[in-house]
């Protein structure tokens, strides 16, 4: 009986980067509310996630960022830009707020950075219009969603 009362022991430590970026002249979104969500339900599991963010995304941030974290999952959270124009990509912010597109190229870039043996395992891009994003990240990255 000892047993049944000893607490569940939680397994399969990682880190997960919560990058938001929502720039003064892009429409308002719940980054905050969606990072509780995440981070409430990992609360509830049974496996050990560290859930670290980070707010106002500038490109340069978001290196620094993944050096200085060292993630296994990074979950982007924030605007996108249709690829059907030449500016598409994700939106993260510049040194005055407003927004700074980062197209597919210059993601795989930097992912390219962190492949290896201390590989990002999975990247999660809650943006509209980020499946060329997610196409060029996933030449560096496992999986990407």
């Amino acid at each position: 009986f000892e047993e049944v009362n000893q607490p569940r022991q939680k397994k399969n430590s990682n880190k997960i980067l919560f990058l938001a970026s929502n720039p003064t002249n892009t429409g308002k979104l719940q980054l905050e509310k969606e990072f509780v969500r995440i981070s409430g339900s990992l609360q509830e599991g049974d496996t050990n996630y560290i859930l670290v963010a980070e707010w106002a995304v500038t490109p340069g941030d978001m290196q620094k960022a993944i050096l200085k974290h060292k993630p296994d999952i990074i979950h982007f959270s924030g605007h996108g830009k249709s690829d059907k124009f030449p500016d598409g990509g994700i939106i993260l912010e510049d040194s005055e707020g407003n927004a700074k597109i980062v197209p597919g190229k210059a993601l795989s870039n930097l992912f390219r950075l962190f492949s290896g043996k201390d590989q990002i395992k999975t990247v999660i891009l809650n943006a509209c219009y980020s499946q060329e994003q997610a196409t060029s990240i996933s030449q560096h990255v496992p999986y990407v969603i």
